[in-house]
């Protein structure tokens, strides 16, 4: 069960640094930093989450490993369109395909080929065409 978020709960977590209203006293303009500077010069590492992220994905993971099946189950047979827009969802929306072939290179291979295995490509059968002979003489 979720725990209630209480006043107290709220004082505890007031910010670690204070901002100075700098001018007029608006917060929009005050800057904890000087121009140029940063409070963390290195800056987050690259693929760092925090702390909220970490834990939300993790509790994403454990209720999927419990109900992931029953839930994809309950929708293609409860809401079979919004199932099926799930699932096109997920399919890459185009697929690039390109067969490059160079027929020259593909021959020249082929034979390579037919040559070291020693054996012979079958050889297409002529078609034999009965017909009668004509002579222009005859006519």
């Amino acid at each position: 069960m979720a725990e209630k978020f209480t006043d107290d709960d709220a004082r505890d977590l007031q910010p670690v640094v204070q901002l100075r209203p700098k001018g007029n006293g608006n917060l929009k303009t005050a800057r904890p930093w000087q121009p140029g500077q940063s409070g963390n010069p290195a800056g987050r590492r690259p693929g760092s989450r925090n702390k909220l992220s970490e834990d939300f994905l993790q509790g994403l993971h454990r209720t999927w490993q419990k109900h992931g099946d029953r839930a994809l189950e309950a929708m293609a047979i409860d809401d079979p369109s919004n199932f099926c827009r799930l699932v096109a969802g997920l399919m890459p929306r185009q697929i690039d395909l390109s067969v490059g072939v160079d027929a020259a290179q593909f021959v020249t291979t082929f034979r390579e080929a037919v040559e070291l295995l020693g054996n012979e490509p079958p050889r297409k059968r002529a078609k034999v065409i009965e017909a009668e002979v004509i002579d222009a003489d005859d006519q």
